[in-house]
């Protein structure tokens, strides 16, 4: 979120991009719109519509029971006549859809291409291009604040996505494959809680718990923390694997004499393997990227990569940030290759 806040910086801040255009076709001087309301709620949405994205299609999506690596608990009802009596929606069909997509996607990546594009610029200032130049690239690579920070993010990351994963892994078997569990939709509820409620209400609340019980371990509890908050990001996924999931293949695997864990061993797991990474990928990209609740929990000695990088955003925008900004861009990037190998590979064999 931090980056993506900070590309907006870029754009709206004084002397910004925005105000570069504006006056270079004589307009008046806005160097103060990134203090208005408009600047605020762009901001805020851009930054949500990540989630949002997850909520609407953690069940549509490739993980899901109706995407393209699961398989279908039950084969789809055909129309009498064969299926001619109903039409597929075609999305094309919809007039304006694909100006307003387009204007969508530059609205969503333009930031970030700024961002990229800037972040060679051999001049000082961010927002006046002078020359190409990876030198800010080794100047951050250089700083060993900035390498502190991330080997903290990376600590901090790995341990609660494990823990996370894992936690959700148990509490979707549970949900899924219990028929008789009572008050499954509360269970689920309280799962998801993090994602519903405002991030800044839990940290303020583990804030406080930490407080009463006397945890002082900086680390330990920016592990505890990430590990509630990430939960719910790595359960969607593997929730919805294992409800597109049939059951016929753990009982044909018991009918064989196998016991209930050499079928989750060698039969749940292998199946619903793609949406436990997806899950786990997602979890560590939010752990990654979270501020409020690191921000917050900040100590001595456990200060996280994007508490870092605000920091420097205090002081103004300059080109390290932008590589920055980049090198976790890039690393992001990387991550989601992996997951869609992963759907491409289990759409293969499916």
């Amino acid at each position: 979120m931090i980056v993506r806040v900070y590309a907006w910086l870029i754009i709206l801040g004084n002397d910004g991009l925005l105000e570069r255009v504006y006056r270079m076709f004589g307009g008046a001087d806005i160097s103060g719109f990134l203090f208005t309301p408009g600047a605020m709620i762009t901001g805020m949405v851009y930054s949500y519509i990540p989630q949002l994205a997850l909520w609407c299609g953690h069940r549509h999506g490739p993980f899901g029971p109706r995407g393209s690596g699961a398989v279908a608990q039950r084969p789809a009802r055909q129309p009498p006549d064969g299926g001619n009596a109903m039409k597929q929606h075609n999305s094309r069909s919809y007039p304006g859809l694909r100006p307003f997509s387009i204007l969508f996607f530059l609205w969503l990546y333009l930031p970030i291409a700024v961002v990229v594009i800037y972040s060679f610029n051999d001049n000082r200032l961010v927002s006046v291009w002078t020359g190409f130049s990876t030198k800010w690239y080794a100047t951050a690579l250089a700083n060993a604040a900035l390498m502190g920070a991330l080997e903290i993010s990376l600590k901090v990351a790995v341990i609660s996505t494990v823990c996370a994963t894992l936690i959700a892994l148990l509490a979707a078997i549970v949900l899924t494959r219990a028929t008789d569990l009572k008050f499954r939709r509360v269970s689920e509820t309280v799962v998801n809680l993090p994602l519903i409620l405002p991030e800044i209400v839990l940290a303020v609340a583990v804030l406080i718990l930490f407080s009463q019980i006397g945890l002082t371990n900086g680390l330990l509890k920016l592990v505890l923390a990430h590990t509630a908050f990430c939960t719910p990001f790595a359960f969607l996924p593997i929730q919805a694997r294992l409800q597109g999931m049939s059951l016929d293949f753990e009982e044909a695997a018991r009918d064989l004499y196998a016991s209930p864990f050499t079928a989750f061993r060698l039969v749940t797991l292998p199946m619903i393997l793609p949406g436990l990474f997806a899950g786990a990928m997602t979890a560590f990209v939010m752990s990654m990227d979270d501020f409020i609740t690191s921000n917050l929990l900040n100590s001595g000695g456990a200060t996280t990569l994007p508490v870092y990088i605000f920091s420097l955003i205090r002081q103004g925008t300059t080109p390290e940030l932008n590589a920055i900004s980049t090198l976790l861009i890039a690393a992001s990037l990387i991550m989601a290759t992996l997951v869609l190998i992963l759907n491409v590979r289990a759409m293969r064999r499916g």
